[in-house]
């Protein structure tokens, strides 16, 4: 039998006093200021210690549930990407100059396990490949992300199905997207953090993940979405501050949710829109210079909003009622015999919305300064009179005033001014429209404001006087245009039915009257001066132009490309003719796209009898 040599006792007592020693060498025990009560063991990367991590991985590795990974600056930056497999505290040194660099490559931070959490860190340089990279991804519950800045990733924070999650403190700048929340993430809180960028897309991204607080945040992004809210029902979105987005809080979807105390100054489009909810508390907002846009909403709380320093008027279900008094905004939803007049607003997004509304009338307001001044969505029996609407902000996506659904909307001696060169009056989806004794000024050159209508019925255009901009018709059926004046614009009429164009005075800039694939159209006794082609007919059919005078117009006046049965009788072309007057046309074969090859045979129509004077 082997025997073993006995130790001396007082060196066994030398060597288990030593031992602490021996550990300390390598790791520290402490009570270190982390969320769990537990004790752990701190594990140092960087700094001088002579046993202390070169990298913060193996410092990870080495790390167990409870433990500390704290990471010196002095070796900053580090050039890692991470993944934590358990529930440890990874703590910088300083926010500002302990950083981890991705290289631009992946992701930079990637969490496996809960009850992390990581602090005091600046993440930068992620990849920018597909599916986006991010700072840090986690799919895990009860994470912490405190005092931490990222920079230049496709995605700062993306947490997937995780619940229970905290991010506060943190500065997330110059990133494609600040946080997204996806796949059924609940219960997460982003708080009090600094959100800054110039992207094209949201900052706050919350999709598909109910039960979730937003507050306490400031966020700025010119080109796009502050926050992002869809399909997250019971979402909390609290004090705020979303300046200089392109569009501050964009909500849709998402039923039964808060948004209260925020504050909403100077976004480019909205300072929030919000589309398809009910049950939906907002309140207490402050809205500077943009406002609130809502949209196929119902059985909504809205009170106590400012906008401009001036009450947001919200009223639902309310009928026989006046407003008169300096608004902020006026939103009515399903309301019926509301009367709003002497109103003055400026500044917003939109200063009147009326959806699903029933015998309103619009009379004698000042809206100026706006994005769009009257918006009417699914309304009946609307009267629009005597309004001052003056549009300065410059937004392509928005009109001066946009009637969308309606039936029997009336809109008579109004005055608008155009101050952008793109912006008009546009009508969609809409019956029985008048459209009377309004003015239009325009950007002078510039023919893009002026009327639209589009896939709507039984359309009257008359006696308006249109300064600098057209009348333009869309897949419209039963529409009339007469007796208006345009002083430098023209008329155009694209897939229409059954359209009469009468004594309208047009002083075009490049053309009169414009027909694309029209069928049943009558122009008669209009004036066109100064244009260089008075009449155009493409792919049109029975198209009558009688009565008419060309002035000014050139030696051809009118043309038609694949263009049947036209009759052209008693016009005038710009001088007497003792003879007939010839019309030159074409009809155009494509032949083949691919090269391109088109067969062209010319065609003339006939007036037969032209006018000797205009």
């Amino acid at each position: 039998m082997k025997k073993y040599s006995r130790v001396p006792f007082g060196l066994l007592i030398v060597v288990l006093l030593c031992q602490p020693l021996v550990v300390g060498m390598f790791t520290t025990t402490i009570n270190h200021p982390h969320p769990r009560s537990n004790e752990g063991t701190i594990f140092h990367v960087g700094g001088s210690g002579p046993s202390n991590y070169t990298t913060i991985q193996q410092a990870i590795d080495a790390a167990s549930a409870g433990d500390t990974v704290y990471v010196y600056n002095d070796a900053s930056p580090y050039l890692e990407h991470l993944n934590i497999s358990e529930a440890i505290l990874l703590q910088g040194e300083n926010q500002n100059t302990t950083v981890i660099d991705g290289n631009n490559t992946g992701d930079v931070i990637t969490l496996h396990a809960d009850n992390v959490t990581i602090k005091e860190f600046t993440i930068i340089n992620s990849g920018d490949d597909w599916p986006r990279s991010a700072g840090i991804r986690l799919d895990t519950d009860n994470v912490v992300l405190s005092q931490l800045t990222c920079q230049h990733t496709e995605a700062a924070v993306i947490l997937t199905a995780s619940t229970g999650s905290t991010i506060t403190g943190c500065i997330l700048q110059y990133n494609d997207v600040g946080i997204i929340l996806e796949n059924g993430s609940i219960a997460t809180t982003i708080a009090d953090n600094t959100i800054l960028s110039s992207s094209f897309e949201y900052q706050v991204a919350v999709v598909s993940c109910p039960n979730n607080t937003i507050e306490g945040n400031t966020i700025t992004n010119p080109d796009d979405m502050g926050i992002y809210v869809y399909d997250s029902p019971g979402t909390r979105l609290r004090n705020n501050i979303l300046t200089g987005c392109e569009e501050g809080i964009v909500f849709g979807a998402s039923n039964a949710s808060e948004i209260t105390g925020n504050i909403l100054q100077d976004n480019i489009v909205y300072g929030m829109s919000v589309g398809t909810c009910t049950g939906l508390t907002i309140a207490d907002n402050t809205f500077m210079h943009d406002g609130l846009l809502l949209y196929q909403c119902h059985d909504n709380t809205i009170t106590d909003n400012t906008v401009n320093g001036a009450p947001l008027i919200y009223l639902e279900q309310v009928n026989d009622q006046t407003i008169s008094q300096h608004d902020g905004q006026i939103i009515l939803v399903n309301c019926t015999n509301i009367h709003i007049r002497d109103s003055d607003i400026q500044n917003v997004c939109i200063a009147v919305q009326c959806w699903d509304c029933s015998n309103c009338v619009i009379t004698d307001n000042v809206l100026t300064k706006n994005l769009c001044g009257i918006y009417l969505s699914g309304c009946k029996n609307t009267d629009v009179i005597g309004n001052t609407l003056n549009e300065s902000r410059w937004e392509i996506f928005l009109n001066i005033m946009y009637i969308n659904d309606c039936d029997q909307t009336t809109v008579t001696n109004n005055e608008f001014t155009f101050t952008d060169e793109l912006t008009t009056i546009h009508f969609t989806n809409s019956n029985t429209i008048i459209f009377s004794h309004n003015t239009l000024y325009g950007v002078h050159g510039h023919a893009y404001n002026g009327f639209g209508c589009g896939y709507s019925k039984d359309v009257t255009i008359a006696d308006n006087t249109i300064e600098s901009g057209d009348i333009e018709l869309a897949v419209c059926t039963r529409a009339t245009v007469r007796d208006n004046t345009l002083q430098s614009g023209c008329i155009g009429c694209d897939s229409n039915r059954v359209v009469r164009i009468l004594r309208n005075d047009i002083h075009p800039k490049n053309g009169g009257i414009y027909l694309r694939d029209t069928i049943l159209t009558t122009l008669r006794a209009n004036t066109i001066t100064n244009g260089t082609l008075a009449v155009s007919l493409e792919a049109c059919l029975v198209t009558k132009v009688i009565g008419n005078s060309f002035l000014d117009c050139g030696d051809e006046p009118a043309t038609f490309t694949n263009s049947l049965l036209n009759t052209w009788l008693h016009n005038y072309w710009g001088r007497s003719l003792s003879h007939l007057k010839i019309i030159h046309g074409a009809y155009k074969i494509i032949v083949s796209d691919f090269p391109p090859r088109v067969i062209t045979i010319p065609m003339i129509n006939i007036d037969m009898i032209p006018k000797q004077s205009p």
